[in-house]
């Protein structure tokens, strides 16, 4: 029974997986493969949405994780260079998560062929995720905070929306650089 259990857990998993779709993937010139899975809107600060989505680097081998938090075009909101993130998970748990070197930027011509969904947004920031912590994210996200300016965004989450997404998005992430 356990072993029927296990298996039917895992199909799900691999089912929620597949229906993540990548909006990124490109190799730059020093070889760094960059793939970006599809996000989510996590609400409006100040009438401006928020989409969150998982980023994955791939350099000889080595696989970094990312989430990319991008902000809506036309607006005075700012991700300072340093700041942080900070994912609580359904159990208490928190991971805190600080800017990729470089900080945070405008996008370019290039980052907003990533999708029509990242066209109208002008601003944003990678923070490192751990993978490790990854793993746990399927356990559930009760909130997320990110330091912005004017002021920090926070949202809540009854349903495990973000938590389900950034762990699909890793399985999808973890699949492409096999290949």
């Amino acid at each position: 029974m356990k072993k029927w259990l296990l298996m039917a857990l895992m199909a799900v998993g691999v089912m929620s997986a597949s229906a993540q779709s990548v909006v990124y993937d490109q190799t730059s010139s020093n070889g760094v493969r960059t793939l970006i899975c599809e996000g989510v809107n996590t609400g409006a600060s100040g009438d401006v949405d928020i989409n969150i989505g998982l980023a994955g680097f791939n350099y000889d081998g080595t696989i970094l994780y990312s989430l990319a938090v991008v902000v809506g075009s036309g607006s005075e909101i700012v991700l300072p260079s340093g700041s942080k993130c900070i994912l609580t998970l359904s159990n208490g748990k928190k991971y805190e998560c600080e800017t990729v070197s470089g900080g945070t930027a405008v996008l370019q011509n290039m980052d907003v062929q990533m999708d029509r969904v990242y066209q109208s947004y002008q601003r944003f920031a990678y923070y490192n995720i751990k993978k490790s912590a990854l793993k746990k994210m399927d356990k559930g996200v009760a909130r997320l905070e990110i330091q912005m300016q004017p002021r920090n965004y926070v949202v809540t989450f009854n349903q495990d929306i973000l938590g389900n997404l950034l762990y699909s998005s890793m399985e999808v992430i973890k699949t492409a650089f096999d290949d």
